[in-house]
Formats: C-alpha cells, structure tokens, sequence
C-alpha cells in the first residue's frame, strides 16, 4: 500500500499573470493528511450487474408500451388484485404491458429493459429507481419524465392496498393524466376494430 502525502495543490485560472501570483489563483490545502488512492473503492464488483445481460425469464417476453416493476407477488392475494386493478382503470389490456417481478435485492440494469421492452410507460411498485442503475430523484405517486420514459413509482402494490390515500393520489397525479386525459399523447398503440 502507498501512502502519498499531499501538502498542497495550485489550481491556476486561465486568467492568471505570468508570476503566478494574481489574486485570482486558489490554494486548496490539506491538513497534512495522506489519500490512499491505489486502495480506493472506484468502481466496485455489486455494480457489475449493470453490465450483464436481462436475465432470460425478462428476455423471453415481448415490448410492450407499459412496464410494470414490482417486487415479488401473489397474484391471488390482495397485492395482485389491486395490480389487476390499477392497470384495469388505466384502460389497459393484458397484451399492452409485461410484469417484472424482481426478487429482494435484485438489481437489473435500466439501459437493458429499456432496449429489450421501449416501454412508453413504467411502474415502479415498491422499486427504487437505483436498483435499475438509475441516479435520479422521482416524485412519488405522480407521473416523472426520465430517459424518454414516463414513471410512476409509488409504494409497494402490498401496501398501496391498503392506504386509499395513496392510491387516490397516484390515480389523480399520475396515471390519470398519462391515461386518461393523454397528457402526453396516446401511450397505447392503436388496435384495429
């Protein structure tokens, strides 16, 4: 391991005379303190899923404009039916959105779902945007323009069964807006009669 001392640093502004004394230079200073730089955590081995492939059981299923992410569920507990609920009042049909149900602690890379799936549109039911290698600060339970995508995260689907309040928001901050009033134009591809 090196220790390399560092006492002081010069940063010099394009705008600095030729003696190098101009007002204008700043000094940044340590308190005599050592940085280990060959030791340092730059990149670690837990984001290197960032960079794997969508596991198959994702890989399998078609784009859709609606993505659903959600932790695991039971679709015959009271968590599925809200699901089947919420997406029946956006309007939607089974053949216009995929559900992802990731496990506790699983991360998948946004950059990959978003290529596999275009999604218009995605839920995120109890899912922080970080587990998808995403770095951005979401409202909650209203519609959020990120990457060409709209969101809408909210709880998880366990918990928004039983809070009204909260459902109540999301339907009137978020998906009302993106489904019913079109806010943002037509989401869904057009079916022919």
């Amino acid at each position: 391991m090196w220790n390399i001392p560092i006492v002081g640093i010069r940063i010099c502004n394009p705008y600095c005379s030729s003696t190098g004394h101009d007002r204008r230079n700043t000094y940044f200073r340590t308190n005599e303190s050592t940085m280990e730089i060959i030791n340092s955590d730059i990149v670690t081995e837990r984001v290197d899923i960032f960079w794997e492939s969508l596991p198959e059981r994702f890989a399998a299923l078609p784009a859709r404009a609606v993505l659903v992410i959600t932790g695991p569920l039971d679709h015959q507990g009271p968590a599925g039916v809200q699901l089947q609920k919420l997406l029946e009042a956006c309007k939607l049909q089974p053949d216009q959105f995929n559900v992802i149900e990731m496990a506790d602690g699983e991360q998948i890379a946004w950059h990959r779902l978003r290529f596999h799936f275009r999604p218009r549109v995605v839920f995120l039911f109890g899912v922080l945007p970080s587990v998808l290698g995403i770095s951005a600060l979401f409202g909650f339970n209203t519609y959020n323009q990120y990457d060409d995508t709209i969101w809408l995260p909210t709880l998880p689907l366990a918990d928004l069964s039983q809070r009204d309040d909260v459902k109540k928001q999301l339907w009137l901050n978020g998906m009302k807006p993106v489904f019913v009033e079109l806010l943002f134009g037509e989401i869904l591809p057009q079916t022919e009669l």
